[in-house]
């Protein structure tokens, strides 16, 4: 098989229109990366931090308040 060079978005672009099967498997394959689960204490950890410092008590909040909270940071407010 031929080696293709692509960016990063053109390989979620790629992903994105593969068959909804198709991408399940990929990010099966994806959460099944020994490193993951890394990430995700990383990111989790980070998402804290950044709560805290907004004078939020992640502990407190519920799933749908983080995401509102992550889309308010992601949008700037």
């Amino acid at each position: 098989m031929p080696t293709l060079k692509l960016n990063d978005e053109q390989v979620v672009e790629l992903v994105r229109q593969l068959p909804k099967a198709a991408r399940g498997e990929a990010l099966r394959a994806l959460l099944a990366d020994p490193e993951w689960d890394a990430m995700m204490a990383y990111g989790g950890a980070r998402l804290a931090d950044a709560l805290v410092t907004r004078g939020l008590d992640p502990a407190a909040m519920s799933s749908d308040q983080i995401e509102q909270a992550i889309n308010d940071i992601a949008e700037g407010r």
